[in-house]
């Protein structure tokens, strides 16, 4: 069987490549890991304030999470960050999946936001982090 990196995981396995193999013989949390279902929640979240569409405090999202105020707050600070980039000629894209066949067959990308400028040959990508821990921007593979 070919293992395969978690690429949310290369700050560990870049300098770790064991830890590939390691990490094989324990199952991963999924779902039920409420750190993670947090993040979804908060990923659907700044979709839907993006498109203007943003629930209000307290309401129920698809996972059955609540609104939350850290919620709104983030989606707010990335709504203005995306706000500030935005240029007439570029076209923003919100969590869609690219594929990577230049990396490996199989390899699949889903950025949270991302960009293409032609006239400068530059891709901008946007990472929403929420959640549990901070995550620091350097080395942040």
């Amino acid at each position: 069987m070919a293992l395969t990196p978690a690429p949310w995981a290369a700050a560990r396995w870049v300098p770790c490549p064991a830890s590939v193999e390691m990490e094989s013989h324990y199952p991963r949390e999924g779902a039920a890991n409420p750190a993670r279902a947090e993040g979804i929640a908060a990923h659907e979240y700044l979709v839907m304030h993006l498109a203007g569409l943003a629930p209000a405090l307290g309401e129920r999202l698809s996972n059955g999470l609540s609104v939350t105020r850290e919620m709104i707050a983030g989606a707010e600070m990335m709504a203005e960050d995306w706000a500030d980039f935005r240029v007439d000629h570029l076209e923003m894209f919100a969590e869609e999946s690219l594929p990577l066949q230049s990396v490996r067959e199989d390899c699949v990308v889903r950025p949270d936001f991302f960009c293409v400028d032609m006239q400068r040959r530059t891709i901008c990508v946007w990472d929403y982090k929420f959640g549990h821990q901070y995550v620091d921007a350097q080395n942040n593979w």
